[in-house]
């Protein structure tokens, strides 16, 4: 029986990975679809790639910016008795829901507990759901979810070096 569960388990992280590896494949190429398309001369599309490498990371920075702000917001009220249930009150009066408040905070947590600085630029530049998912208590709970988690990273960093 366990093998079973095990297997089946791995074969959905398998499915989950070679998703979440079409997905980037195809957010890296929309630009090269658009070639296709619109037929743009190579200077156009240089311009556009550079346009969404930036907007990307525009994105990717806003959304660590909004986790450290709500951890350093959650760490300031966790140890006052006299502030208990502050921090939810807080966060949902500046309309947040309480799912999003901690994707947000582990995904922060993750990005601010990488050693390798290109680590964390590679975290910061993938898809905002993505990274949602790689920093997810469950993305470690067993070794096919911790390669499929390696595997995303890696495919990340190929496609980075060779964009850059």
């Amino acid at each position: 029986m366990l093998p079973d569960l095990v297997n089946r388990e791995l074969r959905l992280v398998q499915i989950w990975t070679k998703r979440t590896v079409h997905n980037l494949n195809d957010r890296y190429n929309l630009v090269t679809n658009c070639d296709e398309v619109e037929q743009l001369d190579g200077k156009t599309a240089d311009f556009l790639r550079t346009k969404e490498r930036n907007m990307r990371e525009i994105v990717g920075r806003a959304y660590t910016e909004l986790g450290r702000e709500l951890k350093e917001a959650q760490d300031a009220l966790a140890n006052h008795n006299k502030y208990e249930g502050v921090f939810e009150k807080w966060y949902n009066a500046i309309g947040f829901k309480r799912d999003a408040v901690y994707r947000l905070i582990r995904r922060y947590d993750v990005i601010a507990n990488c050693e390798d600085m290109s680590q964390r630029e590679l975290l910061e530049d993938l898809p905002v759901s993505l990274s949602y998912e790689i920093a997810a208590p469950s993305a470690e709970s067993t070794e096919p979810k911790r390669q499929a988690k390696r595997a995303v990273l890696n495919f990340r960093s190929s496609i980075f070096r060779r964009s850059t």
